[in-house]
This record gives structure tokens, C-alpha cells and sequence, in this order.
């Protein structure tokens, strides 16, 4: 009993208004109950985050009515149905709850209706005040959006939804509604997102970024479409009728391309792109050369390759594209983060392939990217070059001291000894 008092009194000393708590696999179960008490004992607690893949406890939420934050990691568990439960208690006694994130691993064993949104509004009788919250993110949760879950999301600024990507029955389709009749209902709603990360992009989603401006943040995994022209087509109306709306407010943008085409930069976005001026960071992806360099030393693949042609679109080789898109962020005034990305080659769409053959195409357009990044010359009213990411790769700015300007050189970062490789 003394033990357990003093591990109790230790936690009780940590600060109390932000909570971080990831259990541990070999946790014993009076450790984690209590961890849960002194949680539940702070008077002023406003974020709390939890990972609950090794949980041993079901805990209720209701006692934490100072909450103002609250971020469930349930992506490593299959039984998530109690969460819900307890957060729906949570959401009906915490009027001061403004944000809360759940992402959930169930959906990939099974689905019910019990892991989805509508759920955690259950508890709320006719005295809870709704449309209180402004931030809310959903990754593998199942979402419908109707006369119970719209009113809960009227001041919402805020939204990250990342979907569970799986085909549905039709009796499914009855209670979970896709994405597409999220976005149809968000149309006239009231509801303008300043903020957004999803992982597809459907016609509903365009009708509904088209509809209003504003926005802020704005990061898509662009949907893996059936062919190229109808992924092109969806770019062009992304670029002619979203962007467009948001020039002037937008901060961020991050476009994850599957393949190459109109969703990386082109020419033809290049122009909207240079009037977001409040612009501080932006991904995108980068079209590799028009010879797919890392096929040539394969016969074999070189006749798929050809036969193949048809389906591959013809752009600007891979430097001048760059040298583009870097004069162009480098006179944004805000512009501080430009990360650069390869994406697949549009001659692997529907072959699903692995292997040498597109990991060197990655490869080698990553190498080409870098190389193209670090000879980079701004034009000579720029005082300063921005950071650029290639893959996962840093680049810094330093001054050329013999040739009298600045460039860009690879930084690797390393805890112990963070340095510039040449």
C-alpha cells in the first residue's frame, strides 16, 4: 500500500492542465488505475491525450468537465465500441470542449454502428448547448452527417477526416454515409472550414470548397482515379474553381499526387499558385523527366513501356519545372517551407506492381530533384532562399562565399550532431 501511495503522490505532482499518456505493454494493472485517478483528480485539466492500444482499463470521461482538448490514438486497437460510449458522456457534461480527435483502428476488422460520430452526441439532452465544437479530427471513424450530428458542428473551423477506404454494401451505405454526402450536406450549412485535411477528392468536396472562401489550411491525398484524364480534369477543376476561391487566405497547401499529372505542378497551376500570397508552406508533387530513365536498361519492361505511351502525359522536363516552382514560392513574402515529392509514374496506374522497377523511379527523380535543388540560383532581388524538403530530405540556405550568393546544401539531422553535408 505504501508503494502505491507514493507512485500516487509522484503522479499527482507532474503539471495537471496538459496530459500526455501512452501505457505501457507491461503496465501492471493497479499502475494504470492509478494513473487514471490522478488524471481524473485535476481540477484544471484542458488537453488530455491518450493511446490506448495497451489499456487495460474501459475508463469513463464524464469526471473531466474542465477538458477544452481531447485525442483518443485507438489506430493500433479492434474493439474500440466503449470509447465511444465513455466520450459521448464526456461531450454532455463538458460544456468547455472545443476539440477532439479520435483515430480509430476498429474499422479495419469490422464495422458497426457503434464506432461511428453520431454516437458521441447521444448523451446530449435538449439542455446541452450544441455547436460548441471547432476542431474535430477522424481518422478510420465512420461519419454521417444529419439532423443529430449537424447542429454539434455549426461553429466547426476545423476538420480532418481521414476516411476508411473499403467498398460498402448497400444495407452499409443506409447508415454510413460516404464522403460525398458529408460534403452535399456541408453545402448551405453554415459551415465554412478554415482548415482541412482529407483523403479524397470527389466532385461534392470541390461543389463544397467552391462555395464559400476562407480557407487557411488546406492538405488532400488526391483519390487514386480510374485513368488520367479523369484525374486531370478533376485538377483543373480543383485549380480553376477551389483554389481560386481561397488566393488570398490560404497559408498552407499540400497536394499528395498518386501520379503524375495535373495534381503535380504544371505550367498550367503555376499561375494561381504565385498569387497565394499568404503562402508560408507548400507540397506538391514533381513530374519526373519525359524518359522513364529507370526502365531503359530493361527490354522487357522498354516494350510495356511503349506499348504503354499513350497513357503517359508529356510535360516540361523535370529542371525547368523546378527552377519554375522555386522562382515562383521565393517571391511569395511569406513563403518559408516548400517540400517536394516524386509521385508514380502514370504508365503503373491499374498494374500494381512493386519492386526495383518504381522504387529506382523514385530513386532516380528524387536524385534528380536534389540535384536540381542545390544549383538552384534565385534571381538576384532575392536575398534569401527558403527551405526545401525533397522526400524527407532537408536543404538549408548558406552563402556561397566564392561565387557571392546563396544556395542550397543538404542539412542531415542528427540528435547528437546535426550537420551540413556538401
Amino acid at each position: 500500500m505504501c508503494r502505491k501511495y507514493q507512485f500516487f503522490q509522484t503522479i499527482r505532482s507532474i503539471p495537471d492542465q496538459i496530459i500526455s499518456w501512452r501505457p505501457n505493454q507491461k503496465d501492471c494493472l493497479w499502475i494504470q488505475e492509478t494513473i487514471w485517478s490522478v488524471i481524473q483528480s485535476f481540477s484544471t485539466l484542458r488537453d488530455l491525450h491518450i493511446d490506448i492500444q495497451f489499456l487495460q482499463l474501459s475508463p469513463t470521461f464524464k469526471a473531466l468537465t474542465t477538458l477544452e482538448t481531447i485525442s483518443i490514438d485507438a489506430s493500433a486497437c479492434s474493439k474500440t465500441s466503449w470509447l465511444y460510449t465513455s466520450l459521448s458522456k464526456l461531450y454532455a457534461s463538458c460544456p468547455t470542449l472545443t476539440s477532439l480527435a479520435i483515430s480509430d483502428g476498429s474499422g479495419h476488422h469490422s464495422l458497426t454502428k457503434e464506432n461511428s460520430l453520431d454516437q458521441i452526441f447521444l448523451e446530449c439532452s435538449k439542455d446541452v448547448l450544441p455547436g460548441r465544437l471547432c476542431r474535430l479530427c477522424l481518422r478510420g471513424c465512420f461519419v454521417r452527417i444529419d439532423n443529430i450530428t449537424l447542429p454539434h458542428l455549426r461553429q466547426l473551423t476545423s476538420l480532418e477526416l481521414i476516411c476508411t477506404q473499403r467498398r460498402y454494401s448497400a444495407g452499409e451505405l443506409d447508415y454510413y454515409g460516404g464522403p460525398r454526402d458529408i460534403w452535399s450536406t456541408f453545402i448551405g450549412s453554415g459551415i465554412q472550414l478554415e482548415e482541412l485535411v482529407h483523403n479524397t477528392t470527389t466532385t461534392p468536396l470541390f461543389d463544397y470548397l467552391s462555395s464559400y472562401s476562407g480557407l487557411k489550411k488546406l492538405e488532400l491525398s488526391v483519390s487514386p482515379f480510374a485513368d488520367a484524364s479523369s484525374s486531370d480534369e478533376a485538377a483543373t477543376r480543383f485549380f480553376d474553381d477551389v483554389l481560386s476561391r481561397h488566393l488570398e487566405t490560404l497559408e498552407s497547401l499540400s497536394l499528395e499526387a498518386c501520379y503524375e499529372g495535373e495534381w503535380c505542378f504544371t505550367p498550367r497551376n503555376a499561375g494561381l499558385i504565385s498569387h497565394c500570397t499568404k503562402l508560408n508552406h507548400l507540397l506538391m508533387g514533381i513530374i519526373s523527366d519525359k524518359t522513364p530513365r529507370a526502365f531503359n536498361a530493361s527490354p522487357v519492361v522498354s516494350i510495356f513501356v511503349k506499348l504503354r505511351l499513350s497513357h503517359i502525359n508529356f510535360y516540361s522536363s523535370t529542371p525547368r519545372l523546378q527552377k519554375h516552382l522555386l522562382d515562383i514560392v521565393i517571391q511569395l513574402p511569406l513563403m518559408r517551407h516548400l517540400s517536394l515529392v516524386p509521385a508514380t509514374p502514370e504508365y503503373e496506374r491499374d498494374c500494381y506492381r512493386c519492386g526495383n522497377g518504381i522504387m529506382n523511379h523514385f530513386r532516380l527523380t528524387k536524385d534528380q530533384i536534389m540535384r536540381d535543388v542545390t544549383i538552384y540560383q534565385p534571381p538576384h532581388s532575392c536575398s534569401y532562399l527558403l527551405e526545401v524538403e525533397v522526400s524527407g530530405n532537408a536543404f538549408k540556405s548558406v552563402r556561397d562565399a566564392a561565387r557571392g550568393h546563396r544556395r542550397h546544401v543538404r542539412f542531415v539531422s542528427d540528435l547528437k550532431n546535426p550537420r551540413i553535408r556538401q
